[in-house]
């Protein structure tokens, strides 16, 4: 295609649950114009379609895939990951490069359970259950400077369909498990990133993904729990821009 050398590289960020694409936005913003930065719809997130009550990690990766084009740079952030990561293995022509960020691995039997408890706390009482996740992504220190970020993210959260949301939450709690065994047949290089104090998406699990993915390196935040892109944009940024460099370097190479 004519022109096609001097296409921006095209880079697509997914969104987790019960987020939406602004979560990003502190990130998107330190990266420089010669990007060609989207931000994706995750279904059974508004303002995107409702999730089914039987939703699969297929349903969610295919509505995406359905939303990219070829060669793209695939950022997802913890669900967003999961999805990203199977839209590699099953779309690899969508996918240049991929990064999962605060992305879990396989969890322990302990490490289920623990999930189950939340989702279950989120079925029985809603607002309890918005009010234990924000409780979790928020150490006290940064909800003092960034209250106003918290209150966003609660109105955010409770902007999505209840069902749908708890659908996809359903999903969240055992995605990994489709995941897992597809790693090794995702050729896409790969980053995976996550913060120091992620009790969720722990740096032991990002060492692992890195370690059953063909092509991956691992990196690892100070200074950060789960919501790495919104707590520590600027380290986050430089990782991801160094990714799509270094890719699209040999990229060039390999086609010259």
């Amino acid at each position: 295609m004519q022109g096609s050398a001097h296409q921006r590289p095209r880079l697509a960020f997914i969104h987790g649950l019960g987020l939406d694409a602004t979560m990003w936005h502190r990130v998107a913003r330190l990266l420089p114009g010669r990007l060609d930065v989207s931000f994706q719809p995750l279904l059974g997130h508004a303002p995107g379609p409702l999730a089914p009550s039987d939703l699969t990690l297929r349903d969610m990766a295919d509505f995406t895939a359905s939303c990219l084009r070829t060669r793209t740079h695939l950022v997802g952030f913890s669900l967003g990951g999961l999805v990203a990561a199977l839209v590699a293995h099953t779309y690899p022509d969508l996918v240049r490069s991929l990064t999962l960020v605060s992305t879990v691995g396989r969890r322990t039997q302990k490490e289920r359970a623990i999930v189950r408890e939340r989702l279950a706390l989120m079925e029985s009482d809603f607002d309890a259950g918005v009010n234990d996740m924000l409780a979790r992504w928020f150490p006290p220190h940064w909800l003092k400077r960034d209250r106003d970020l918290a209150h966003e993210l609660t109105v955010t959260i409770r902007g999505h369909e209840r069902e749908s949301l708890l659908a996809c939450f359903r999903l969240f709690t055992k995605a990994d498990l489709e995941v897992w065994p597809r790693l090794p047949g995702i050729a896409a290089p790969t980053r995976v990133i996550t913060g120091s104090d992620d009790l969720g998406s722990t740096p032991s699990m990002a060492a692992d993904l890195a370690a059953a993915l063909p092509a991956a390196t691992h990196h690892i935040v100070d200074n950060a729990a789960h919501l790495l892109p919104l707590e520590q944009p600027e380290p986050l940024a430089a990782l991801l821009l160094d990714h799509v460099d270094e890719v699209e370097a040999k990229h060039g190479h390999a086609h010259h």
